[in-house]
């Protein structure tokens, strides 16, 4: 690993966000709390179909407090450049979901605000996800949700051919070879060059790609771990154990059982049985296989967290609206109707209203909502400020080293360097 300090110039300007330098409005200029005659009104930037449900149960127990949301794309460097832009204009929201891996570089470009009045460790937001959304002594938001990766597999399938559920990954690379002896017209898995998911292997090896220490970083992409986790996927690929689909051949392989597995995040069952209703009841989960036996934490593939944006003039409200959105027991609840991703605060983990609010998504007799629940992950410190650098570039990287066109060790060593370069032309001194 390489040590990395942050230039004068660089330091300078964290060292002024960290401090609330580019924050919100001050208390003299906040619109507080609003009245029954004059609410106050927060601008809501949101990507995903449920946030209209949230806006409307938040405005039913808070009367004074309007939201004005507006349903933004999902695509992260998008948002992040409309965000720029926004704050830059004058016309940005009070209030953005932003994935974990974009918030350092928001922070970075002073597009977004310290929390004040929410204190994250305070709250009931789980340890594994705290640090993604703090930066010096100062929090950035709030941990919305946590999306543990799961092991999803055709039931149907497993049974027809005597297969059995791997624990760990010995046992999912011998079963991959049983697959293709059992079934030669099938893989056991498929990898689409996936940076969410080679983070996620490498985290639960042990990796961590980025930590802060004050004026000082470390950049580990191309430690030991990540190195094991992307070999093991190389092996398997080269041999034609798993599958390399991308785009709309990915769905109509899980469709025909060509593909008898998925390891992703615990949003995917919503992937599966949109694209595929008619395999409804065929689709369970299990726990992701673990590197050793005995561990018993998986790994995470995305996550985000509501933060406060930049020169906010609503900054009481908005960080109402945050706090109950993400850790009061209404909010939780709301959110859980529509999304199967574990939440940011584990407040209501194991209650009776969130095990029983709807059934599986995936097996109808199956209890995932209770599953995932249960999930314990290993995730990064923190993501770096030009993770969205390092997610193009290895998609760029990887189908070369699949193609053998370099070996993956190369492959992990120039995304490593590139990365280090880039932090290093945008004002970070590189120090070994």
């Amino acid at each position: 690993m390489k040590k990395r300090s942050l230039s004068l110039l660089a330091a300078t300007a964290i060292v002024a966000l960290l401090a609330g330098c580019s924050g919100g409005a001050s208390a003299e200029e906040d619109k507080g709390l609003g009245t029954a005659d004059k609410p106050v009104t927060i601008k809501f930037w949101h990507p995903t179909q449920y946030a209209p449900q949230i806006v409307e149960a938040f405005e039913k127990s808070h009367p004074n407090i309007k939201v004005k949301l507006t349903v933004v794309p999902s695509n992260q460097p998008d948002i992040a450049a409309k965000l720029i832009a926004a704050v830059q204009a004058g016309d940005a929201p009070d209030v953005i979901k932003a994935e974990y891996q974009m918030l350092p570089y928001l922070v970075s470009q002073g597009a977004v605000a310290p929390l004040e009045n929410l204190k994250i460790d305070e709250g009931d937001y789980r340890e594994s996800v705290r640090g993604l959304v703090h930066f010096g002594d100062k929090d950035y938001g709030a941990p919305e949700d946590f999306t543990p990766m799961m092991f999803f597999y055709r039931a149907d399938l497993f049974d027809q051919l005597g297969l059995t559920v791997p624990t760990t990954w010995d046992e999912y690379e011998a079963l991959a070879r049983k697959v293709k002896e059992v079934a030669p017209d099938k893989v056991l898995g498929n990898y689409n060059y996936d940076s969410n998911d080679l983070a996620g292997w490498s985290a639960q090896a042990g990796a961590d790609w980025w930590k802060a220490d004050g004026e000082k970083w470390t950049v580990g992409i191309d430690d030991p771990a990540t190195l094991k986790a992307a070999n093991f996927r190389s092996k398997l690929i080269k041999e034609g154990l798993i599958s390399t689909e991308t785009g709309p051949g990915v769905n109509n392989m899980l469709a025909d059982g060509t593909i008898l597995s998925w390891n992703a995040g615990a949003w995917a069952p919503g992937t599966i049985m949109n694209a595929n209703p008619q395999l409804d009841g065929k689709w369970r989960a299990a726990p992701m296989p673990v590197w050793d036996k005995g561990d018993t934490e998986t790994a995470v593939s995305g996550g985000s967290a509501i933060i406060l944006v930049k020169n906010t003039k609503v900054r009481q409200a908005a960080e109402t609206f945050i706090e109950w959105f993400t850790d009061s027991e209404e909010g939780i609840l709301t959110r859980w109707k529509y999304s199967n991703n574990l939440s940011g605060s584990d407040r209501l983990d194991n209650s009776k209203e969130i095990l029983e609010m709807r059934p599986s998504p995936i097996d109808p007799a199956q209890d995932y909502l209770k599953l995932v629940a249960s999930q314990k992950a290993k995730t990064f410190s923190n993501w770096g400020p030009n993770a969205l650098l390092m997610q193009s570039t290895w998609k760029d990287i990887a189908p070369k080293a699949i193609a053998g066109e370099l070996s993956m060790d190369d492959a992990i060593k120039k995304l490593q360097s590139t990365v280090v370069d880039d932090m290093k032309r945008t004002g970070f001194t590189v120090t070994d």
